[in-house]
């Protein structure tokens, strides 16, 4: 009786058991259903409300996929900047163009004034200088076209903008108080900032300080509107972010931004912000949430998921195709989107074109730039398949002269 009633305790502990572990992974499975829906929730949020029509790019990341330059470019052209005392350049840190000339930004970095070329290369001016005369500026910063009036706005120090007209005269300057990493000026007198982890801080009712990717200055209020905001602590003083080379392209109608965080691309049209591509990585995308994450993080993800892909970067838009590259296995990977056809290259371009920096466009052109002592002059001439002029300009190119610009014309595939 003693052991009958034995069984009858081990058997209901074992039910009770089995019930208790039922109920746990009822909550496990809710809790996950709420964290799922959550996670959907913060996707959404990432785009605008207004963004109710946008295309999603369907990419299938593969270690081991090629692009052919054949595919998609119909030219490749060189210019060589002319490479004097006056107009030496290390890396560059921008490209602007207007009224067929190059504004160049160097890099160097007690030198990071701007530098005028003409379309085939040579030296015009330099514009900004050294010093604390009229003019002159101690710290340099980023600078942007004010194609309305002819004019090269260049920051100093994140304190004033220097204003020179195209042939390097000093106009004027004025007061700015705000930390960014590139601008745009429009026309019709807007300006967008490209803040990219800089620190302008707004305090949240709930204490937390706030820092945002993008700043919209109106031209008749003189107000700031602030978008995309992410956790300051995420970010502490001195640590270290990715920043965008290429955050904005004009399209017309609309400008084109991305910053480096955000698998979305969006279109500003004056002070309104809309999601215009949706990057879709599918099951190959990165876990987590690369926007609220401090950049160290971020490498160590990389490193650990080398197999899925993120990082969207160096998005430029032209008439008909949008290029950008993302990383998976450690490498950059390219994709070339036909808006009209919606086709798409996706994948390594040749070993060569790992020292091109694009960083502009013209019409369907893209514009970007190498070093010399960088690039393969063999490689180079076999993957570009240049004109007779151009392999010229390869074969004599030497270690310490200027970049040289690289023009991609792109084909309608």
């Amino acid at each position: 009786m003693s052991k009958a009633r034995n069984y009858i305790v081990i058997g209901f502990w074992h039910t009770l058991k089995f019930i208790l572990f039922m109920k746990h992974l009822s909550y496990i499975l809710f809790a996950s259903l709420i964290c799922v829906a959550c996670s959907n929730n913060v996707n959404k949020q990432q785009l605008p409300s207004n963004s109710d029509s946008f295309s999603t790019i369907r990419l299938f990341p593969d270690k081991d996929k090629k692009i052919l330059v054949n595919d998609i470019f119909e030219k490749i052209s060189l210019i060589s900047l002319e490479t004097t005392e006056r107009s030496l350049l290390g890396n560059i840190a921008k490209i602007d163009i207007d009224e067929e000339r190059f504004f160049i930004q160097n890099s160097y970095r007690n030198d990071k004034f701007v530098y005028s070329f003409d379309f085939q290369g040579k030296f015009l001016n330099q514009i900004g200088y050294r010093g604390q005369g009229p003019g002159e500026m101690l710290f340099p910063e980023c600078f942007a076209l004010n194609k309305k009036e002819k004019e090269v706005w260049l920051v100093d120090n994140f304190k004033e903008i220097y204003k020179y007209n195209y042939e390097g005269r000093y106009i004027e300057k004025t007061a700015i108080n705000l930390f960014f990493n590139n601008f745009y000026i429009l026309d019709t007198g807007y300006i967008y900032y490209s803040i990219s982890k800089k620190k302008n801080y707004k305090r949240e009712e709930n204490n937390r300080l706030i820092c945002n990717e993008l700043c919209i200055e109106k031209p008749e209020s003189k107000g700031l509107t602030f978008h995309f905001p992410y956790n300051c602590e995420t970010y502490p003083s001195g640590t270290p972010y990715y920043t965008s080379k290429t955050p904005f392209s004009d399209v017309g109608n609309a400008v084109t931004f991305h910053y480096i965080y955000s698998d979305n691309i969006y279109a500003i049209s004056k002070d309104t912000v809309a999601c215009k591509y949706l990057v879709d990585f599918g099951d190959k995308k990165l876990r987590e949430d690369l926007s609220v994450l401090p950049t160290l993080k971020i490498e160590e993800i990389l490193m650990r998921e080398k197999d899925r892909a993120g990082l969207v970067d160096d998005v430029i838009e032209t008439e008909n195709v949008l290029m950008f590259t993302y990383i998976t296995n450690l490498k950059k990977h390219f994709v070339f989107y036909n808006k009209k056809s919606q086709k798409h290259f996706e994948g390594l371009l040749p070993d060569v074109f790992y020292n091109v920096t694009f960083m502009t466009s013209v019409n369907n052109e893209l514009i970007g730039y190498f070093n010399p002592y960088k690039v393969d002059k063999n490689k180079a001439v076999e993957a570009w398949n240049l004109s007779q002029n151009d392999k010229n300009i390869i074969n004599d190119m030497n270690a310490d002269d200027n970049p040289i610009l690289i023009k991609c014309s792109l084909k309608d595939f």
